[in-house]
């Protein structure tokens, strides 16, 4: 108990005697609105709680969707990673098929070349009547209208004779004895 309360209650005397019922009642009523300031205080703390508590369920289940989100949006991004993966994968096999195709393909194309070449070498070499037969070929080739006109060939050179050796100069040793070179496809 409170000692001034005591102290006070100590002092009363007889004179209070008649007082003391009002007392009693002032104190009941003073008990009534301290209980009631006491369960302000405790409705008032509870709720406190009770906001707290749901802004925290409030806080923990936005963190928990934007998680979710993240999570999801972090699947969606693997698997379209993992589709652009595989799709580039297949176009890369595609691609080394292709070049694996074209390099069988060259090598191929190159040594029938390289056969066709020779043969015709030795074609070329084993007729004993014509010397150096493309030149012929070429000079014939020229002949028809595949060659310059007289008048141009007069103009760049001397005679024909010089314009021909100057042209045949240009032209390397295997593009001469080419086989789908146009002077020795037409002969």
């Amino acid at each position: 108990m409170n000692t001034a309360l005591i102290n006070a209650i100590a002092q009363l005397n007889i004179i209070d005697i008649n007082n003391i019922d009002e007392y009693v009642s002032l104190l009941k009523t003073r008990k009534k609105q301290l209980r009631m300031k006491k369960m302000a205080m405790s409705k008032a703390i509870k709720d406190i709680e009770k906001s707290d508590r749901e802004a925290l369920n409030a806080s923990i289940k936005s963190v928990m969707k934007e998680h979710s989100e993240a999570l999801k949006e972090l699947k969606r991004s693997e698997k379209d990673a993992i589709k652009i993966v595989e799709k580039n994968t297949l176009i890369a096999q595609a691609v080394i098929k292709t070049v694996e195709k074209t390099d069988d393909t060259n090598i191929c194309l190159s040594q029938l070349q390289n056969a066709t070449y020779t043969d015709s070498k030795l074609e070329s070499e084993m007729s004993s009547n014509d010397k150096n037969q493309a030149y012929q070929n070429f000079t014939r080739w020229l002949k028809n209208d595949n060659g310059p006109s007289v008048d141009k060939i007069f103009y760049l050179c001397d005679s024909k004779k010089q314009w021909l050796k100057s042209e045949w100069a240009k032209i390397t040793e295997e593009q001469r004895y080419a086989v789908d070179a146009p002077w020795n496809v037409h002969v």
